[in-house]
C-alpha cells in the first residue's frame, strides 16, 4: 500500500472516525483504524462493536492496500506534522511508515483478520428516511439533553434517543423519567418500527451533520446514518422506550406565552437564591404577571417578575431551575414559547412553533 493525502483532509476523517473507536476496556485491535485504499479514495474505519464509522477521503493512491493504523498515535501525528501532504506506506515487518516533508513515524501493524467489517449486521427488511441535515441539527440540539444518563436510567430504554416516523414526519423524542424533550420535523421515507439509538452514535452524528441531506437506514437491531463522506453504524439500545404520547397534557386549563429569552433571563435570576435544599424556582402565574421566586436559608430570597397575559385565579408552580434552562437556552430568544398547566399537581408543557415540546413534571410542595 502507498498512499499520498491532504494532511487537514486525513486528519478531520480520522478524528470523526477515531471517536467510534474505544479507547480503553476493548481488544487491542479495534484501538486501530482500518485504512483501504482502492482507486482514488481512502476509506478509514473504526468500531468499538457497538458503534461504527466510515469516512471516505480523496487520495492519491500509488498501490492499493490495506493496514491498521493506531487511532490515537496517528491522529497525534497528523495534528503535530506541519507538511501540507503526507504519505503512508507499507515498510519493514509490516509496519506503516508515515512521512512529512522533514519528518517520519513508524507505526507497528495488528492483524488485518482480527479486525472486524463495520457494517449493518441485520440481514432481514430494511426501511429508509431523508431529511435535510441543517434540519436534523437543530432537531439533536433541542432533545438530546433530556435524554437520560447511562449512569443514572430510571427505567426503560432511555438512555437512548427515540426515533419515530409516522405519515413524513420524523419525531425525536428524548426523557429521563423527570422530563421530556420532542422534536418533529418534515421528511421522506419510513423507518422499522421506533429505533433507540445510543448517544455515542448520536454524538457522532451531530459531529458530521453538514448540508444537504441525511439518509437513515433502520433495522430490527441496528440503525445506519450517511451523512456526505461518513456512514455510522449502531447497534440499537435493548429495551422499550415508554410510551412518550401518554406523558403529554391534555387540555391544560391555561395557557402563557412569553419570549424564549426573556424567561431564560428571569429564571437566571430567580434561581441564583436556589439550593439543593429548596423547592426550586416557584412560578406563580396570576393577573398581567409571572412571579419567579426562590429562597435557600441562609443565603437568602430572590424575587423577579414578568408581565404576561393571564387573567386567571393564582396558580403556583414549582420546577427544577435547570430543567427550564436546558430548555430555553437551546432556543432563538426570540422565539415564543407557550407555557400551558392546569396546576401544581400536574406536568406543565412548553411548546415552541407547533414543532417542538417540552414536558416537565413539577416538584413537590409548590402549592402550600
Amino acid at each position: 500500500m502507498q498512499v499520498q493525502a491532504n494532511r487537514q483532509e486525513l486528519l478531520a476523517a480520522c478524528q470523526i472516525a477515531g471517536a467510534a473507536a474505544p479507547t480503553k476496556d476493548a481488544k487491542p485491535v479495534l484501538r486501530n483504524l482500518k485504512l483501504t485504499a482502492r482507486g482514488m479514495m481512502a476509506t478509514i474505519a473504526a468500531t468499538d462493536l457497538e458503534i461504527g464509522a466510515l469516512v471516505y477521503v480523496p487520495v492519491h493512491v500509488g498501490t492499493e492496500g490495506e493496514a491498521l493504523l493506531p487511532a490515537v498515535r496517528l491522529v497525534s501525528i497528523l495534528r503535530e506534522c506541519e507538511a501540507k501532504d503526507i504519505s503512508l506506506e507499507l515498510g519493514r515487518n509490516d509496519c506503516t511508515v508515515v512521512r512529512g516533508e522533514s519528518a517520519s513515524w513508524e507505526l507497528p501493524a495488528d492483524r488485518l483478520d482480527l479486525f472486524p467489517d463495520v457494517v449493518m449486521t441485520t440481514t432481514g427488511e430494511r426501511h429508509q428516511v431523508t431529511i435535510d441535515a441543517a434540519t436534523l441539527k437543530g432537531m439533536l440540539k433541542r432533545v438530546t439533553f433530556a435524554v437520560a444518563s447511562i449512569e443514572h436510567p430510571r427505567f426503560g430504554a432511555t438512555t437512548g434517543l427515540l426515533w419515530d416516523c409516522d405519515g413524513g414526519t420524523l419525531t425525536l423524542a428524548a426523557t429521563d423519567g423527570r422530563r421530556l424533550a420532542i422534536a418533529k420535523a418534515v421528511c421522506a421515507g419510513s423507518l422499522a418500527g421506533k429505533p433507540v439509538v445510543p448517544m455515542k452514535a448520536i454524538g457522532l452524528l451531530e459531529r458530521s451533520l453538514g448540508e444537504g441531506k441525511v439518509v437513515v437506514t433502520s433495522s430490527s437491531n441496528d440503525v445506519a446514518f450517511e451523512v456526505g463522506t461518513v456512514t455510522i453504524y449502531s447497534r440499537l439500545v435493548e429495551g422499550r422506550f415508554p410510551n412518550y404520547r401518554q406523558v403529554i397534557p391534555q387540555n391544560p386549563a391555561h395557557k402563557v406565552e412569553i419570549p424564549c429569552g426573556q424567561l431564560y433571563r428571569a429564571v437566571r435570576q430567580a434561581a441564583i437564591m436556589a439550593s439543593e435544599e429548596s423547592v426550586g424556582v416557584v412560578c406563580e402565574f396570576s393577573h398581567g404577571k409571572l412571579t419567579l421566586q426562590s429562597n435557600s436559608a441562609g443565603a437568602g430570597r430572590s424575587k423577579v417578575e414578568v408581565p404576561i397575559e393571564f387573567s386567571g385565579g393564582n396558580v403556583r408552580i414549582s420546577f427544577s431551575p435547570k430543567f427550564l434552562t436546558d430548555m430555553l437556552k437551546v432556543h432563538d430568544g426570540e422565539a415564543v414559547v407557550s407555557i400551558m398547566f392546569t396546576d401544581e399537581k400536574l406536568p406543565t408543557a412548553f411548546l415552541v412553533d407547533e414543532s417542538y415540546l417540552y414536558v416537565i413534571a413539577t416538584l413537590a410542595g409548590a402549592g402550600s
